[in-house]
């Protein structure tokens, strides 16, 4: 665990939104998006084939010469998922900073209601206590044996539709410099002062050549969408189309059917 004392200059009002921020991970790579099941997702027992053809390498795991079991959930991205988790934090007052006040923030209502749709409770059989992993189907992806130890067991499942930060997650980024919204809150205004964050550190950023930091912000600041970039974006578009057009029409004009002499071979 590690503390971060920090001073907000000037009163946020809410909604005040809590982000994690990555540098040098790179969600965008086509194998690494295309690595998941979506109705696996879904709720459905997908089998250990089918896992093997859509969430590679992240699929399956044999241990100790036993059965090979379907990872659930499989694929590259939920097995990388951030880990990091932080308290809420805290507003230092008294002349020793020995009175904080927490700031109440929440970890639900931060996944759209899109990203909800796509997420189901399993329908694999999961074993009853922790001491049946041998009749379990599924184990927990390689990186989640610290929330896991035990495997899956009725007392300790994921269950992806209720997991709204996994939900975040999976929606991957379109660079590798990106932030993801981790918590919230959208009532209380988050006064100006001294604040002490206590974050527990899994998540390691360094062996990607990566930091990992954090944002907190309002709807006002800066994470809203730029409608300047997106208005630029859609006519640049506009152009691009417009001058394949125009090239492809002065080809066809300019073209010269084969029986033309320049065709011709001379021997």
């Amino acid at each position: 665990m590690c503390t971060i004392d920090f001073f907000l200059p000037d009163d946020l009002q809410p909604p005040v939104l809590f982000y994690y921020h990555l540098t040098e991970f790179h969600q965008n790579h086509r194998k690494y998006v295309t690595s998941l099941d979506g109705s696996q997702l879904k709720g459905k027992s997908v089998s250990r084939g089918s896992v093997k053809d859509s969430c590679f390498p992240v699929t399956s795991s044999r241990r100790d010469g036993g059965e090979e079991k379907v990872i659930y959930p499989c694929g590259a991205i939920a097995n990388s998922i951030f880990n990091d988790t932080f308290a809420d934090p805290q507003r230092l007052l008294g002349p020793d900073a020995d009175q904080p006040v927490p700031y109440a923030m929440s970890r639900t209502g931060i996944a759209s209601d899109l990203d909800k749709e796509l997420y189901r409770p399993t329908t694999y059989p999961v074993p009853p206590g922790p001491g049946d992993n041998d009749s379990a189907v599924i184990v927990p992806p390689p990186n989640w044996a610290e929330r896991f130890p035990r495997g899956y067991h009725s007392g300790n499942m994921f269950n992806p539709a209720e997991d709204e930060a996994f939900m975040v997650w999976m929606r991957t980024a379109a660079s590798p410099s990106f932030a993801k919204l981790a918590m919230r809150n959208s009532d209380e205004v988050m006064v100006r002062g001294m604040y002490r964050l206590q974050v527990f550190s899994h998540f390691p950023a360094h062996l990607h050549g990566g930091t990992k930091s954090i944002i907190i912000s309002t709807t006002a600041s800066g994470m809203k969408r730029n409608k300047f970039l997106s208005t630029a974006s859609m006519a640049l578009g506009g152009i691009s189309i417009a001058l394949a057009a125009i090239s492809i029409l002065s080809l066809l004009h300019k073209s010269k059917p084969l029986k033309d002499h320049i065709y011709l071979h001379r021997g």
